[in-house]
């Protein structure tokens, strides 16, 4: 058996690894990556990093598959923060769907919303 592996921007990152701007609330999200489907033999180990340019800081909720308050991460960003690491390392394997799960953010503010990027590592099986 073997297995590939490689590295890529999250799947929210519509133009090859350029920022996503959080503009959804913590209830809804913003999606961030869709995890490859539990019908395949891949994972996604995620890592997301966020950059704040305001003179406030943000409290960031994350969830997996759903946005009710018990399935949320919950990260402080602080202010003028850059490159803040959030999540290093989630490894989304038997979190997956078999449609492939979303992986959200969200916060709870009216200002403008800071920015988050990162990637993804897939391992698959062959």
């Amino acid at each position: 058996m073997a297995i590939s592996v490689v590295k890529r921007p999250l799947s929210g990152q519509a133009d090859h690894g350029l920022w996503i701007t959080l503009t959804a609330s913590t209830d809804t999200g913003t999606v961030l990556h869709t995890c490859a489907p539990s019908s395949t033999a891949a994972h996604d180990t995620v890592y997301v990093y966020a950059n704040n340019s305001t003179t406030s800081g943000f409290d960031i909720a994350m969830s997996v598959g759903s946005t009710a308050a018990g399935n949320r991460l919950v990260f402080n960003l602080p202010a003028r923060a850059f490159n803040y690491p959030l999540v290093e390392g989630l490894d989304m394997w038997g979190i997956a769907a078999a449609s492939g799960t979303a992986f959200k953010a969200g916060y709870g503010s009216a200002s403008a919303g800071p920015t988050l990027f990162g990637y993804y590592t897939r391992y698959t099986e062959s």
